[in-house]
């Protein structure tokens, strides 16, 4: 005991063999904790935790300090002393006394340290459990969190495809009617230009019509002037009535020839 208590072998054997034994707190602690045990009421097994626990029970009870030194023996100036003290180490027997006066006695029992330890090691692990789910529980919202996350950036990539789609369609759409539209006027220049081809060659047929049409009076008054020459020939006698014959008849068809070349033709795209 005095190895694992780290005091001397010569000083923990006049204590035992003492009859009145008064080690000090310390050392009275640190041979309790080695044996296994420890004060009950007591959260902390050293000499300071022990005297803040009497400080407090006395202070919790409204015991005055001379009061206290009234009931426990103990000098006023020497109790002020160990509760202000950072770094208390009284004897065994002050503490009894103080234990005494304030009646707190069930709280400074021995009791294995054992179960204690059990005890601590349970809430150790309880508190690891705790903290543990704690962390869990912080990883499954984590991953909540970027599913959502993933789920709303598979929403928004969808609806700008669906988007995209929607703008190309448009797009091909207006193509195809703008091509629909370019056709037509297309198909409608070619029906005007075929119109005016129409009427163009219309109106070169009519122009050659009106050509052969002029021949043709030409011809016939050059035999109607033929014939006439024939007749006037015939009933005029002498040369010089011939002659006078033919010059009226010669004159007459230059007339009419004069008169069908000299005729305008029909106005057009061709002969206007």
């Amino acid at each position: 005991m005095a190895t694992r208590s780290r005091h001397k072998t010569a000083h923990v054997l006049d204590l035992f063999a003492d009859e009145n034994p008064n080690p000090s707190l310390r050392l009275y602690l640190d041979l309790v904790a080695v044996a296994g045990a420890r004060l009950q009421g007591v959260d902390d097994n050293t000499p300071a935790g022990v005297v803040a626990h009497l400080a407090a029970l006395a202070r919790d009870n409204q015991i005055t300090m001379s009061a206290l030194a009234r009931s426990s023996g103990v000098s006023r100036p020497l109790l002020s002393t160990l509760f202000n003290d950072p770094d208390p180490n009284p004897s065994l027997t002050t503490i009894d006394r103080i234990v005494t006066a304030l009646d707190a006695g069930p709280g400074f029992a021995l009791v294995s340290a054992e179960g204690e330890a059990d005890d601590e090691e349970a809430e150790d692990e309880e508190a690891e459990d705790e903290e543990e789910a704690e962390d869990e529980e912080a990883e499954d919202e984590e991953a909540e969190d970027e599913e959502e996350a993933d789920e709303e950036e598979a929403e928004d990539e969808e609806a700008e495809d669906e988007e995209e789609a929607e703008d190309e369609e448009e797009a091909d759409e207006e193509e195809a009617d703008d091509a629909d539209d370019a056709d037509a006027d297309d198909a409608d220049d070619d029906d005007a230009d075929d119109d005016a081809d129409d009427a163009d060659d219309a109106k070169d047929r009519e122009a050659e019509d009106q050509e052969e049409a002029n021949r043709v009076q030409v011809q016939a008054l050059q035999a109607q002037n033929t014939s006439l020459q024939r007749q006037m020939e015939a009933k005029t006698e002498g040369v010089w009535g011939k002659v006078a014959t033919a010059f009226a008849a010669g004159a007459a068809i230059g007339a009419g020839i004069a008169a069908i070349i000299l005729k305008p033709p029909p106005k057009g795209p061709h002969n206007g």
